[in-house]
């Protein structure tokens, strides 16, 4: 079988269909767990920030997990960008990533449980 890159794996989409699925129903637990048992790749493109947005402060090192996944996914996306409007934007992503990641790591450095 050829792999077309303009072509999502079909396991791969419904593995993120149904992490959408978890999070558009506000199960945002589940959500993470699922997000957490799923490899990185399949993540990509999926609401793993905003998932870990709503567990942060519960499960602060799983939380730092996703943020990682969403930096990482949002470098690759950058990476592709052309010069100019285009890259500006999906830099902007980059930035904010990195701005949850470094809030995310020092919750946890000052976490005292």
């Amino acid at each position: 079988m050829t792999a077309y890159p303009d072509r999502p794996n079909p396991t791969v989409a419904a593995l993120r269909e149904g992490l959408f699925e978890l999070f558009k129903a506000k199960r945002f637990d589940e959500a993470a767990d699922y997000a957490l048992a799923l490899t990185e790749a399949a993540t990509r493109y999926s609401p793993v920030d905003s998932i870990a947005d709503e567990i942060s402060h519960q499960r602060p090192k799983d939380a730092l997990v996703l943020y990682e996944r969403a930096l990482l996914s949002a470098q690759i996306e950058a990476s592709g960008a052309t010069s100019g409007a285009e890259g500006m934007m999906y830099m902007t992503d980059v930035h904010k990533m990195e701005k949850k990641v470094a809030a995310a790591r020092k919750r946890l450095a000052t976490d005292v449980r």
